[in-house]
């Protein structure tokens, strides 16, 4: 049995490229994360790949649209709402199974003892 297990409703999921298609860099993802602090907005699942990076956040709408207002002046940003995100601890599959059941998995990370995945 998992000992522990969270659920997160009303997120969003913010992908951000740059304009031009180049890396994400550390002085990009430096950039990100100081707009996130001047918006008061924390990642509660963030991913980084070669060309974006991903954040799921608390839909918190004023907050969120004025950080993707700032963060479109430099990057592309594309967003999906209504999502849940769920996190479980010491997880077993048959647990998984059962809170993503018929359900789309966005984004799924694993590690040896925490599972969180975005689900609509």
């Amino acid at each position: 049995m998992c000992r522990r297990l969270d659920q997160d409703k009303n997120q969003i999921l913010l992908s951000i490229t740059t304009k031009d298609f180049s890396f994400i860099g550390e002085h990009n993802l430096s950039h990100i994360y100081q707009l996130f602090a001047k918006h008061r907005i924390k990642a509660n699942l963030s991913q980084n790949a070669a060309i974006s990076f991903s954040a799921c956040i608390d839909n918190v709408p004023y907050k969120v649209e004025p950080l993707i207002a700032d963060l479109n002046v430099t990057y592309k940003v594309l967003s999906n709402k209504d999502l849940e995100l769920i996190t479980i601890r010491n997880y077993q599959y048959e647990v998984i199974e059962k809170y993503t059941k018929n359900r789309d998995i966005i984004l799924q990370q694993k590690s040896r003892h925490t599972v969180q995945m975005l689900v609509r």
